[in-house]
């Protein structure tokens, strides 16, 4: 439809379309309630124009429910599913979402929840399904996290954590043990958001404690131990997706039995977990780790970070003694490579001296299976159901017959063998490999001597590895060989001659079901900016040591390799530092094998920084922005020169961190050039603190060496006046500003303080309010800031601790701001400076009740704002039969309350074609010339009011 233009004829063709009904088809607005404890719900197929709505409420208010989505697609940023944690949609809203992107899970906080689905009058997607589930909290577990709160938890042992959480809250621990004890914290399970939704650990009773470490995603943290008997946790999730979350339980440890303080042996018996001293160590220490497994097992010992000061050192004995063999001592702050027993034990050992200590170290241990330490000494059968392990003989008596039957775990499983060690008598003692069950399968190989036979995969679940040796007393060293259950790849594709593919999806799969002789095929992966790419590998097979795959972290083979593979053993996931990922595969001209498949996805990193790959200088003149390295190459050097307006400082805020510790660094300058004072260096893996400057320049360098990178950074920047003109906040005061702009705050401010602002512009203008930075005692001196004259208005948000808020606006010419302090800490904290500007004439706001006619064959209508308790009405007459379109531009009043009525005709009397309130307002039409519309509010809250646009329908019947 075309609005604005005089004489236009609109011409509107309906058309009929059959559908096919199934009965989860939403075809109509509807209301559905239920009383089960499970079941779903949906939309299979949906029409335009319709909201449907399913309330989930089980008699048993014990129970809670899970919501889960099997489906997903519907119109994206029109047709919306909404989740409410509660009986309606005044409940909180858990999400709202769109797209084809499967949310959830969502979880309630009672035994109800509301979920509403709103599609607009145009496009549509094929529907959405979902399931829900009830389930009862255990006595004493851990609670969901609704909203905000702080907990004080203190003794010698607790739990806590989030059983599934809300948007938008943060939740903060403060865990006090004994005195003179040290807290011990360890994740039981943990599951969050990705790089949203964080766990923040900090090494003392607040936020502004040193921070030992910040965990997102699904990897369980690793222990953390406090410096003293104190530590605060807080959770803090964004305003999108949720996950499970999180478990957490703490001990109180004395000193006296720390390892990393106190001389102590300790002995390991779980077959995997972590050792070391992530926070440091003390002086004097003779401190020993004895890892122990019962059974055949050999242990894989991975360092995970070391810091260690001169004269201080790690040693590792392969064994359970210093008369065991040593492997290898250890000092400095390079990881050593991976460590693998020789058998079921190891012992490190951490000694220091008298002088200065280090960061320390930290370390995880898993079992790993081994073949019998006694080789083969009489014949059997064995079953293996495991989805990967060992078999062979290390060592074989005469005569033996050994049958191992290895079963996959489904029928979409095969199984893939590769060979390590191999010395059998030739043509004497003699292994066999079957495609199926039992010795009556078909024979896929052969092998004897000391050559290592070629990998083999079944065709089927099933592989039985027979072995038969003589009796003629002649016998090798043994073998042994590694097996892996591998997934069937549907994938269709071919490699049998050379190519290049360009993938840019935000998701999607690839690879190569079989492939040819001296093939070389490329795949660029190269989605958004802003967005990183995670590669995995559904099944994998190609010719050992001959036919490669590379992956390259950057567009092209000239970029950083992550690693080549070849053979039958998947290669690990692979994520990208930046937007681009490229793979090469190349086949050599012998033999060929099954080929490979990968699947990839990519998500946003919340930054849109851009790649170092090359070296450059960059200049920044902006008031504010961002900038930062999402993914960096080796040996470049990046500089950015920041200039902001005179009178002003630069504020700049890590938003992440992750480099190479102590080889690639980020420097901050405090002017124009590396010849000015620095502010700072930074490299590693925690999130520095906000950084200020002296003046209105500042200069940002990062360079790399020519090894190991990470994820990079990213840094937030804005432009701070100079607030000298700003007071103190040493007592109570109450002030009026009545400026078109202006700034006001607290330089500072005492205990027990309570003052306002109240910012009144002209009749018919709006206000914007921006901070120039916050900077308070989290969650006990804060700001807050409503829509309207008093403290009665809507609140627009709570401020606290160290921000920088969005800009705010006004629905009317009003803004009331309060500042409140507690009677404990004030000092150390620099209070708040805001900024306000009046701006706009808005004769449209409905202050009070009117009427008003309208009789152009197009124009607007609306309420930019208005007042509680007013009734306005706009009646359309157009003098022709045609009939009237009317569309909502925007739409927000008081859910339930304020009130947008439509009428078919001149007046009240007539048909009522629609009620509309709350966020959400449809197109409509008339059934001919003359509508009535009226506005009613209530004497509670207001809100911004709506926009509408109208224009004359006229059908063309002559044509």
């Amino acid at each position: 439809f075309f609005f604005g233009c005089t004489n236009m004829k609109v011409l509107i063709v309906l058309c009929a379309f059959i559908a096919v009904c199934f009965a989860s088809g939403c075809t109509s607005s509807h209301d559905y309630a239920t009383l089960s404890e499970s079941g779903h719900l949906g939309c299979d197929y949906y029409y335009d124009r319709i909201t449907v709505t399913w309330l989930i409420n089980p008699e048993d208010t014990g129970l809670r429910l899970e919501l889960t989505f099997t489906s997903f697609n519907t119109e994206a940023g029109y047709d919306y599913v909404y989740i409410y944690d509660g009986t309606s949609a005044n409940a909180p809203l858990l999400g709202q979402y769109s797209g084809s992107f499967i949310p959830g899970p969502f979880v309630s906080s009672s035994n109800s929840l509301f979920v509403k689905f709103v599609s607009d009058p145009y496009v549509e997607g094929t529907g959405f399904s979902a399931t829900w589930e009830s389930f009862r909290d255990d006595d004493g577990g851990i609670a969901y996290c609704s909203s905000s709160h702080n907990y004080e938890l203190d003794g010698g042992e607790g739990e806590f954590g989030c059983a599934g959480y809300a948007n938008n809250i943060e939740v903060s621990w403060n865990i006090e043990a004994n005195a003179g004890e040290r807290v011990v914290l360890s994740f039981e399970d943990f599951n969050t958001e990705r790089n949203y939704d964080y766990v923040y650990v900090y090494d003392g009773p607040s936020a502004s404690s040193a921070l030992i470490g910040q965990y997102s995603g699904f990897d369980l943290p690793p222990p953390v131990t406090a410096s003293g008997h104190e530590l605060y946790v807080v959770f803090s999730s964004d305003d999108s997706f949720t996950e499970t979350g999180f478990t957490a339980s703490y001990t109180s440890l004395v000193s006296a039995v720390d390892p990393c303080f106190n001389s102590t042996s300790k002995i390991l018996l779980p077959y995997q977990g972590y050792i070391g001293c992530p926070y440091g160590y003390g002086n004097n220490v003779n401190s020993t780790w004895a890892i122990t497994l019962l059974g055949d097992f050999i242990i894989e010992l991975d360092f995970l970070s070391m810091g260690l000061a001169s004269g201080d050192s790690i040693k590792v004995y392969d064994g359970s003694s210093f008369s065991a063999p040593l492997i290898g001592t250890y000092s400095g702050s390079n990881t050593p490579s991976p460590i693998i027993s020789s058998g079921n034990r190891l012992l490190v050992l951490l000694t220091t001296d008298s002088s200065s200590t280090g960061n320390g170290f930290t370390a995880s241990y898993e079992s790993v299976h081994a073949l019998p330490a006694g080789g083969c000494s009489h014949s059997g059968s064995f079953v293996l159901t495991d989805p990967e392990d060992t078999i062979g003989c290390s060592g074989y008596l005469n005569g033996v017959n050994i049958v191992w039957t290895i079963v996959s775990q489904d029928d979409h499983q095969i199984v893939n063998l590769v060979w390590h060690e191999f010395n059998t008598e030739a043509n004497g003692d003699i292994i066999t490999v079957y495609d199926g069950s039992d010795i009556n399968a078909p024979v896929i190989q052969t092998a004897s001597g000391s050559e290592i036979p070629d990998p083999v995969s079944s065709t089927g679940r099933n592989l039985t590895v027979q072995f038969v040796a003589n009796t003629n007393n002649i016998q090798g060293t043994g073998f042994s060989a590694v097996y892996e259950n591998v997934a069937v790849s549907d994938d269709s594709s071919t490699c049998t001659t050379s190519g290049t593919h360009l993938l840019t999806d935000f998701e999607g799969q690839f690879g190569c079901d079989g492939y040819g002789n001296n093939v070389a095929i490329s795949w660029q992966i190269h989605v958004e900016q802003g967005n990183v790419i995670i590669l995995d590998w559904d099944d994998f097979f190609t010719e050992t040591g001959s036919d490669w795959i590379t992956v390259y972290d950057g567009p092209d083979d000239t970029y950083n390799g992550l690693g080549a593979w070849s053979g039958v053993f998947r290669p690990p996931t692979i994520t990208s530092n930046s937007n681009y990922l490229y793979i090469t595969f190349q086949s050599d001209g012998s033999v060929t094998r099954s080929g490979f498949s990968a699947s990839y996805t990519s998500y946003f990193t919340g930054s849109d920084s851009g790649d170092c790959y090359e070296s450059q200088s960059l200049v920044l003149t902006e008031d504010s922005g961002n900038f930062g390295c999402s993914g960096y190459g080796n040996n470049v050097f990046v500089s950015w020169s920041i200039s902001t307006p005179a009178g002003t400082v630069v504020d700049l805020q890590f938003t992440s961190f992750a480099t190479e510790y102590n080889y690639d660094i980020v420097t901050i300058y405090d002017g124009s050039g590396d010849w000015a004072h620095q502010l700072g260096t930074y490299s590693g893996y925690t999130i520095p603190s906000a950084v200020q400057s002296s003046s209105n320049e500042v200069y940002v360098t990062f360079s790399s060496d020519s090894s190991i990178t990470y994820d990079g950074f990213t840094l937030a920047y804005s432009s701070v006046e100079t607030v000298s003109e700003i007071p103190t906040c040493s007592s109570d005061t109450s002030t009026t500003l009545t400026s078109p702009e202006g700034t006001f705050g607290c330089d500072g401010y005492s205990n027990s303080i309570d003052s306002s602002w109240l910012i009144t512009a002209e009749t018919g203008q709006r206000i914007t309010l921006s901070f120039q930075f916050i900077d308070t005692e989290t969650y006990y001196d804060y700001v807050k800031i409503y829509d309207g004259s008093n403290s009665h208005a809507l609140l627009l948000n709570t401020l606290s601790g160290y921000v920088f808020p969005d800009d705010i606006h006004s629905s009317s010419n009003n803004l009331y701001v309060t500042f409140h302090s507690d009677s404990s800490i004030s000092s150390g904290y620099e209070g708040f400076v805001a900024n306000y500007v009046s701006f706009g004439n808005y004769d449209a706001a409905c202050s009070s009740s009117a009427s008003h006619t309208l009789t152009s064959s197009f124009g607007s209508f609306g309420c930019d704002g208005y007042s509680n308790s007013v009734t306005v009405s706009w009646y359309i007459n157009v003098q022709t039969s045609s009939s009237i379109y009317i569309n909502f531009e925007n739409f927000n009043t008081e859910q339930n309350y304020d009130l947008v009525t439509i009428y078919d005709g001149s007046s009240e009397n007539s048909p009522v074609l629609a009620i509309y309130s709350g966020s959400h307002a449809p197109p409509i039409s008339s059934s001919s010339g003359q509508v009535y519309i009226k506005f009613t509010s209530d004497s509670s809250i207001t809100r911004s009011g709506f926009e509408a646009t109208y224009a004359t329908l006229i059908i063309d019947e002559a044509e």
